[in-house]
């Protein structure tokens, strides 16, 4: 592919129409297709749902300048579809990703760092953190607090043992083991994200940190702190679990403030846990 590309908006596209105006669009040489997509977010699953329209947006992608042919036939086939063409600079998406994350402090005196970024000099506790396509860049404010909350109440050097629930990019579960911590495992529901872990956890010289296979409901055993950063449905859903391999501290964060009440009252944490 050139520096350039073209691209073609479609507004209005019927959902009864999107297998054929695909195949049509195909037909032409198109390189590539994409779709607007709405999402939501229940509380009760790991997964975004698409939500469903009657009308879509979709962009059809040309290395070189679409067939005048193809766009009048377009125009007759689906008058009722609104179209733009536009020329656009070819770029490499993950570097331009790369250009807006930056070192920053994820406590007070403890740094995130991009794998291909140098630590700022004032960085003395750090993590290098290559992302890829795993959720957990260090950025988002649940993880901040469990940092926070960790940094505050786990012992430098302890012989605690961590379990890390939901581990993402295995922030968290990396920075247990930098503080000491005699064991340390995480567990990621997401095959990409635990090879991403696993790599991070190479990156950092962390050997120990073991990113697990098994998930939640196959552990057994107790562990000193249990942290999981999810969504607060997912907590509710497997609390009996967490409950279960929490022998001293349960971290929970991910919890929504328009959903505090309906949480506690039904997450049944025991009478030794300050809430």
């Amino acid at each position: 592919m050139g520096d350039k590309y073209f691209q073609i908006t479609a507004k209005n596209v019927r959902s009864v129409d999107e297998d054929l105006f695909t195949e049509f669009c195909f037909s032409y040489g198109a390189a590539g297709m994409a779709e607007q997509l709405d999402f939501i977010q229940s509380p009760e699953v790991w997964e975004g749902q698409s939500v469903e329209k009657e009308l879509k947006e979709i962009q059809i992608f040309f290395e070189s300048p679409p067939p005048e042919e193809f766009l009048w036939q377009l125009s007759q086939r689906y008058p009722h579809i609104e179209l733009t063409v536009s020329e656009e600079d070819n770029r490499d998406w993950l570097e331009e990703w790369k250009k807006g994350y930056e070192a920053f402090p994820l406590t007070s005196d403890f740094w995130i760092v991009p794998s291909w970024k140098v630590p700022p000099a004032e960085a003395r506790n750090y993590l290098f953190i290559d992302p890829q396509m795993a959720f957990g860049t260090g950025t988002h404010d649940t993880t901040q607090i469990a940092a926070i909350l960790l940094s505050k109440h786990l012992p430098v050097n302890t012989e605690a043992k961590v379990l890390d629930v939901g581990t993402g990019t295995g922030i968290l579960a990396m920075m247990a083991q930098k503080r000491g911590a005699s064991k340390v495992q995480g567990t990621e529901i997401d095959p990409d994200a635990r090879q991403v872990a696993r790599e991070n956890c190479r990156l950092n010289k962390l050997p120990k940190v073991e990113i697990l296979d098994e998930q939640i409901e196959s552990l057994k055993g107790s562990y000193d702190w249990v942290i999981a950063n999810i969504i607060d449905g997912i907590l509710i859903k497997i609390q009996k679990d967490l409950l279960r391999l929490s022998q001293r501290y349960l971290l929970l964060t991910g919890i929504l403030a328009e959903r505090e009440t309906q949480f506690l009252s039904e997450f049944q944490f025991q009478s030794s846990y300050k809430v």
